[in-house]
């Protein structure tokens, strides 16, 4: 069976772009909570990988997505 994270190390600029994609769901209002929970399984179970993108929002990236990285990089232990 395909582990359904697989695809995670091979998503590139993807992971700034899902990212992006939840900042946007959350300041719009809208419901998030099942996004919030593939994010983290994403980040858990590529640490390494994900930290490397979450640094890079962190320095570069709006008020918003500095939180936001700052959140998920929590999970990336």
């Amino acid at each position: 069976m395909l582990n359904r994270y697989a695809a995670w190390a091979d998503l590139g600029t993807c992971r700034s772009f899902l990212i992006e994609a939840f900042s946007t769901n959350t300041a719009e209002g809208h419901d998030s909570d099942s996004f919030a929970i593939f994010l983290i399984g994403l980040v858990e179970d590529e640490p390494a990988a994900s930290a490397e993108v979450l640094n890079t929002l962190l320095e570069q990236g709006d008020t918003q997505m500095r939180q936001l990285a700052f959140w998920l990089l929590e999970f990336c232990t």
